[in-house]
């Protein structure tokens, strides 16, 4: 009897490639959501952290070094920030480091999620009363004028004609 079909092991066989096919799809799937939720909140901590060192400068108080932290809601989340601003020891400018993290559910600690630095200084002019010299000085070699390598008259090395 010559008949067509498949028979039930082959049937089988088949469904069993066909399930580890879709969870195989189903895992990569999972994994890609995942990522598109982490690349989101670190997205939005980064621009958190940037506009919390762009209020500092707009401020019109000159923050003074220290460390502060905070909390804010941001794309329906709850965000915590921490600040800490060092004197660089230079025309008074400053030195802003802001991290961003998600509010913690329960007991445990969120990671970092966005660093960002940024500076904050005086600005340099007649308003500040620093008033630095811009022009430029030219700077004569050692020995005068001709006393450098070809720097004589003529071209010669070491200023001898």
């Amino acid at each position: 009897m010559n008949s067509r079909g498949f028979t039930l092991i082959e049937v089988l066989v088949a469904l069993v490639i066909v399930a580890f096919g879709a969870g195989a799809l189903m895992s990569t799937l999972t994994s890609a959501a995942d990522t598109v939720g982490h690349l989101r909140d670190k997205t939005f901590a980064e621009w958190i952290a940037l506009n919390q060192i762009s209020e500092l400068r707009l401020d019109v108080s000159r923050p003074s070094p220290g460390e502060a932290s905070g909390e804010l809601e941001y794309a329906g989340q709850r965000w915590r920030w921490r600040r800490e601003i060092t004197d660089q020891g230079m025309f008074d400018m400053l030195r802003i480091e802001m991290t961003v993290s998600r509010v913690p559910e329960g007991d445990q600690e969120a990671p970092n999620l966005a660093t960002a630095w940024g500076f904050i200084g005086r600005q340099v002019g007649a308003a500040s009363g620093i008033d630095p010299d811009w022009s430029v000085k030219s700077v004569q070699p050692a020995g005068g004028p001709g006393g450098g390598p070809g720097g004589g008259p003529g071209g010669s090395p070491g200023g001898s004609p």
